[in-house]
């Protein structure tokens, strides 16, 4: 028996003077009475004044005190808690198949607890970084066959968006969350889980999770200049860490479950991260790096401009090694971009735009800069209509690693244009195209 508000059991204490007043005796109070009233009495009568006596005899005293007792014991909110396994037909099983789960028998008991919670209807969502559904409505045949085929993966761990992705697939059973709940992306499980009692579901946490003696690699941030590599020791002791990037060997102090980080510059290609080490789970101990060789871009300029800006724009790249052509002479492209701005197509030799279209086909990029009396070259991925003079605003119709975090503001004229067929349009002025672009294969 458990008590949901323990203050209203003081309300007990309102019986003491109820109690208290009842057995009050009435102060003695001389009276004169026939002595021979004795005679006439009942044979056997007696004078009852004990205190059992007294409750049975009186029974409005009862109903008053057993009215005052449920009162009381009904704002303490009694409850009773009881221990039972909730049998549905529908169960989601939501499992995490994360590096983390190969130790210490974590992962034998994730099977032992997903063979357990099986219905005669089953699910199956991996909550991977991007959940996924191995089984839809199986037999529990059909989820013992996939339970037995498990092993872990060196994955990260997605559960908020897979308990979601299970209160999608069922509107009424059962959702069991198996998992040491070390959570690396996604929304916050717990809310997940609330979400979907509020719809109705049962939904169970399984924590199987085991303290580890581990050494990890648990992020690597990248960017130009440098690479910062965080290391973390789940030890309960201080630790020497021995730590390898690429050529570079290093011996690190990490105090009992802290981080600590080394800082490099950027290497070029690919680069090992390694803790040579050996622990409970050695799929966390390597990682890796790629970064694009420091090889020039060899780009082909085509124009037949006087203005430098473009030409001193590309030349001010450290990435770019800049041709620049002036035609009518345009050199055998063997660049991997070529580049027409402000050039004059009439004076171009025949089968220029073909010779460039089969460089493009062999996977080079061209890329033409809009302009008045634009060449008919299916190379264009759009038809210019003429220069239309009014302001605009540009908006991103794409988001890619071009365009992410940058705005093109506005301009007061631009080139009216309409997409070519299976062009792809970057960012449009109104429904005109300003960047586009299209895979000619």
């Amino acid at each position: 028996m458990a008590w949901g508000n323990i203050i209203g059991l003081y309300a007990l204490i309102a019986l003491v003077p109820f109690i208290i007043l009842y057995f009050i005796k009435p102060k003695p109070k001389e009276m004169t009475f026939p002595s021979l009233m004795f005679l006439f009495k009942q044979k056997g009568s007696i004078y009852r004044s004990s205190f059992l006596r007294n409750f049975l005899k009186d029974l409005l005293f009862l109903l008053q005190l057993i009215v005052l007792v449920l009162l009381a014991v009904s704002v303490a909110e009694p409850m009773i808690k009881v221990d039972q396994t909730v049998v549905t037909r529908n169960t989601v099983l939501v499992l995490d198949l994360s590096a983390s789960m190969n130790t210490n028998g974590v992962f034998d008991d994730l099977i032992k607890n997903a063979k357990g919670a099986l219905s005669s209807v089953n699910s199956i969502i991996f909550a991977e970084n991007t959940p996924l559904i191995a089984l839809e409505e199986g037999t529990k045949g059909e989820a013992l066959d996939i339970l037995d085929s498990l092993k872990p993966k060196a994955t990260t761990t997605n559960l908020g968006d897979a308990i979601a992705l299970a209160g999608e697939m069922i509107t009424e059973g059962r959702v069991v969350i198996i998992s040491d709940f070390i959570v690396t992306e996604g929304p916050d499980p717990i809310v997940a889980k609330n979400l979907l009692e509020s719809k109705g579901l049962i939904v169970d946490l399984i924590n199987v999770g085991k303290n580890a003696d581990n050494l990890a690699i648990t992020d690597v941030r990248v960017t130009k200049p440098k690479t910062t590599v965080y290391f973390k020791n789940y030890y309960d002791e201080t630790k020497d860490v021995h730590i390898k990037i690429g050529t570079l060997e290093k011996t690190l102090r990490i105090k009992p479950n802290s981080i600590e980080t080394i800082a490099i510059a950027t290497p070029s290609g690919l680069t090992k991260i390694e803790i040579t080490d050996k622990d409970q789970m050695m799929v966390d101990n390597v990682a890796y790096i790629s970064t694009p060789e420091n090889v020039k871009i060899r780009t082909l300029l085509v124009t037949n401009s006087d203005s430098k800006f473009l030409e001193s724009a590309l030349t001010a790249s450290p990435q770019i090694e800049l041709t620049v052509a002036n035609p009518p002479i345009v050199p055998e492209p063997d660049h991997d971009v070529v580049i027409f701005s402000d050039f004059d197509h009439s004076v171009l030799l025949p089968g220029t735009f073909r010779t460039v279209e089969n460089y493009v086909r062999k996977g080079h990029a061209v890329i033409f800069a809009p302009q008045e009396n634009m060449p008919q070259t299916d190379l264009i991925p759009v038809k210019i209509k003429g220069l239309k003079e009014e302001d605009a605003i540009i908006t991103t119709k794409i988001e890619n690693r071009l365009t992410k975090d940058i705005g093109f503001g506005s301009v007061n004229k631009y080139f009216e244009t309409e997409p070519e067929t299976n062009s792809v349009v970057i960012a449009a002025a109104g429904e005109s195209p300003i960047i586009a672009m299209k895979d000619l294969g």
